[in-house]
Formats: structure tokens, sequence, C-alpha cells
């Protein structure tokens, strides 16, 4: 009985300097996949369970500062921790939660976009060119021929 040998297990993509380097870079795809990465940036299966994971984390602190919101009057200490300023928030962000911030803003921004692009379609009248005159046809014609 002749059997294939068990496929080895994928091993995980090395971090050196940012950059995701596969484990066997023989391929010229691997090399390509190298080159195109940009430090920083995750990829995008990634960038989607970071998304995910930060809407849960935003959820949970709406929550608990619902609660303290409850559970304290106006005035407390623990309410002025919170950063009231747009600013503030921005600056407490960290380099990632950035990314995903501008990536959910740039989604928004193409949904808005192609609501505006599909109205100003929906909408656009077009009269075209004006149709040559029988005479204008007749001396096209013969001066063809």
């Amino acid at each position: 009985e002749l059997r294939s040998p068990p496929e080895p297990e994928p091993r995980p993509d090395t971090i050196i300097d940012g950059l995701a380097v596969p484990p066997d870079m023989r391929v010229p795809q691997a090399t390509a996949y190298v080159m195109n990465q940009v430090p920083g940036k995750l990829k995008m299966k990634d960038l989607k369970k970071a998304i995910d994971a930060q809407k849960a984390k935003v959820a949970a602190q709406e929550a608990e500062v619902a609660r303290l919101a409850a559970s304290q009057g106006p005035g407390d200490a623990a309410a002025d921790a919170i950063p009231q300023d747009e600013a503030q928030l921005d600056l407490a962000l960290s380099r990632e939660a950035r990314q995903l911030k501008h990536m959910v803003f740039r989604r928004e921004l193409a949904r808005i976009e192609a609501r505006e692009k599909s109205k100003e379609t929906k909408q656009f009248i077009c009269l075209g060119e004006r149709l040559t005159s029988e005479a204008r046809a007749q001396a096209t014609l013969q001066a063809r021929e």
C-alpha cells in the first residue's frame, strides 16, 4: 500500500523590521509578497480581525463609561478622567488603532461617494449630438465615391 507523506504543518511568517517574511523564499511569489509590503500596515484579513476586536473593545469601553456615569454623580473625578476632546482621544489611540480608524473613515467616505455618484448618474440628462442633415449626408457620400 502506497501512502503519500503527511503534509508538514504550515510555518508562520517571521516578522523582520515590520515586514512579514514567508518561511520559504525560493519562489518569486514570496519575494513579491515581501517587496509589496509596507512596514506597519496590516494584511487585509488581519485588519478585518483587528476592526472586529476594536469594535468589541469600543463597545466595552462605552458600556464601562455608561456604568461609571450612572453610578457616580456629576463632577466626579472618575468622570473627569475620561478624555472629552477629540485630540486627546486621538493621542490616546495606538498606531494600530489609528490605522483602524482611518480604514473605517475611508470605507464610510467611499460609501458616501458611491451613493452621490449613483444619484448623479441617475439624474444625468444626455442630449447627444445633433443629427446630420440629409443634404450634408448626401454630400459626404458623394465626396467618398
